[in-house]
């Protein structure tokens, strides 16, 4: 079911502590509300209503009206009964969502304005509990359909689509900030600089014609500078910071449509400087990450791995085979800093996940299977060191509405098996996006833009808090807290971070600020730091290479048993 809740979480840890196969998200009356007049508001179709039981005795209601309506509720043979109160649908979103939940199992009979809507009667399958299924907030409107976005060092948002200017949203503020891009940035690639600053390198002429143009946005000042041109044209490349803090741009379609087959390396000082003895065509949007040799691996989605040497002309060498093969639309990411794993793809979309240790020879190993195939899917690694993916379509095909898939996964490298979670209210396919949060959610959004195989415009977004962030009975977990943390570090020191959770701490991760687009987060990296407590205190370790951790900013955790992140310090590492 594809829902598009536009309602706040008022009933959350009241009583939709379930969570069903579709996600028990947001509940927007109790079992006996304050007296609302049923039929109060314009008049409206009851045909444009849905009426259905999720799980248990928890109920969801549809609204396709563009007015709010209220509707009353009873249980048949009892005396229980109540109203509800239907958001109206805003524009570009197909309904409203409203949950309501009863004490007593049987039929249960929705009217509005004594006219019969329909029944519906309690399922024997019972509702998943947050603390195992996580949970989905309503759909948010955004001013931009979301296929490029960012988490800058100071915590807003970047974010731009296909048409129109990019857009800083503050989650604090829940506000948006209109930022013009000097040129066009769509298509384009981006990382971070080792200050903070975003290097968006190409853009867009038309479908499959890249610019030249290069552009840098400064969160301290919310502008953008345009820099010097890049040599050739780039549509779909992908930016990486490298461990010498320039930043490698490779791939891409070049302004004639050709594929650009000469790497480009933003230098510190600035300007561009060729890899002239690395030509390779590689495909659009490649799988990049630093390697703990420092070289850079392109992991997919071609089915072998090929290693760059970005030193003075640049080299190729050869890295090891997918089990797989072409993994086209897939998914990939780094986490304990020398491991990778590649999911889903392929041009019959594949449930299969592969790793491969960087620090050994062994090559590609199939770990555990998602419940389903997935093309065009996301993932992201959390704080606790688990990787969640959401989105995709299980359908053949480029861009297959039919075979969306709404329940998120998580992968874990301890057991390596998927589990399946809570539902998304909305189908994220093709210009898709997921990223972590400092708080350790999961911002989803976008899709669409262009409209492609008739999958719909998504200029909104939705946040997924995982199961960590709730307790057994459904309320918030305890988490972690930092009190005091530096706001910079260098390599191979120790550093303090106070904290009253110091006895409850067991992980301490690093995580990169993202930066995705694509489906591939371009900046993705997550590194367990060794640490040690003392009086109230932590002593942690830093990274002792720039290998393993690119200079830049990093989101730092901490983690309790439960797998429960702190909301994170940002820091400077380098």
């Amino acid at each position: 079911m594809r829902l598009n809740p536009s309602v706040p979480l008022s009933f959350l840890f009241a009583v939709c502590a379930l969570l069903g196969s579709t996600s028990c998200r947001d509940e927007t009356t109790s079992v006996n509300p304050a007296p609302i007049t049923p039929g109060q508001g314009p008049t409206a179709s009851i045909a444009a209503i849905r009426f259905t039981t999720l799980c248990g005795t928890t109920y969801s209601v549809l609204n396709g009206n563009a007015t709010k309506m209220y509707v009353a509720w009873a249980v048949v043979g009892t005396t229980e009964k109540g109203t509800l109160s239907l958001p109206a649908t805003p524009p570009n979103q197909t309904y409203t969502e409203s949950r309501f939940k009863t004490a007593h199992t049987g039929t249960v009979r929705l009217t509005y304005n004594s006219t019969s809507i329909g029944s519906a009667q309690s399922s024997s399958t019972a509702c998943a509990l947050q603390s195992t299924a996580g949970a989905w907030s309503p759909v948010n409107p955004w001013p931009v359909i979301p296929i490029d976005v960012a988490v800058l060092p100071n915590g807003n948002l970047l974010a731009w689509g296909h048409a129109g200017n990019p857009y800083l949203w503050n989650p604090s503020t829940g506000t948006f900030t209109s930022v013009p891009a000097p040129t066009d940035v769509f298509c384009a690639g981006h990382n971070f600089l080792p200050d903070g600053r975003l290097l968006v390198a190409g853009g867009n002429i038309t479908d499959g014609h890249g610019l030249a143009t290069a552009n840098i946005f400064d969160f301290r000042t919310d502008q953008w500078t345009a820099v010097p041109r890049m040599k050739a044209g780039r549509w779909y490349p992908t930016n990486t910071a490298l461990a010498n803090g320039e930043q490698l741009v490779i791939a891409g379609d070049d302004s004639a449509g050709n594929s650009n087959r000469t790497p480009e390396v933003w230098q510190t000082g600035g300007g561009w400087r060729e890899l002239t003895t690395a030509k390779l065509s590689v495909p659009e949007y490649p799988w990049m990450f630093v390697s703990p040799s420092g070289r850079v691996i392109n992991a997919g989605p071609d089915p072998r791995a090929m290693y760059l040497n970005t030193a003075g002309t640049g080299s190729w060498s050869s890295g090891p085979v997918s089990q797989f093969g072409y993994r086209d639309y897939g998914a990939a990411a780094m986490y304990d800093g020398s491991k990778l794993i590649v999911v889903g793809g392929g041009l019959t979309p594949t449930n299969t996940a592969e790793i491969l240790d960087l620090r050994t020879t062994n090559g590609w190993k199939y770990t555990g299977s998602m419940s389903v195939p997935r093309r065009l899917l996301n993932a992201t690694m959390l704080p606790d060191g688990t990787m969640l993916v959401t989105g995709g379509t299980s359908g053949s095909g480029f861009n297959n509405l039919s075979g969306a898939e709404h329940a998120a996964e998580l992968w874990s490298p301890v057991t390596g098996k998927f589990t399946s979670l809570a539902s998304a209210n909305v189908e994220r396919l093709y210009h898709s996006v997921a990223l972590l949060l400092p708080d350790g959610r999961v911002l989803t959004g976008g899709g669409g833009d262009p409209v492609a195989a008739g999958a719909t415009n998504q200029p909104n977004t939705e946040i997924f808090s995982p199961p960590y962030l709730f307790d057994p009975d459904g309320r918030p977990a305890t988490r972690p807290v930092i009190s005091s943390a530096p706001t910079a570090v260098g390599y191979g020191q120790t550093f303090l971070v106070g904290t009253p959770s110091a006895a409850s701490v067991n992980a301490v991760t690093l995580v990169s600020l993202p930066s995705t687009t694509h489906g591939f987060n371009q900046n993705m990296r997550l590194i367990r730091l060794p640490f040690s407590i003392s009086a109230g205190n932590l002593t942690i370790t830093t990274p002792a290479s720039p290998n393993l951790a690119p200079p830049g900013y990093y989101m730092l955790f901490l983690v309790n048993p439960e797998g429960t992140p702190s909301i994170a310090q940002i820091v400077k590492v380098g």
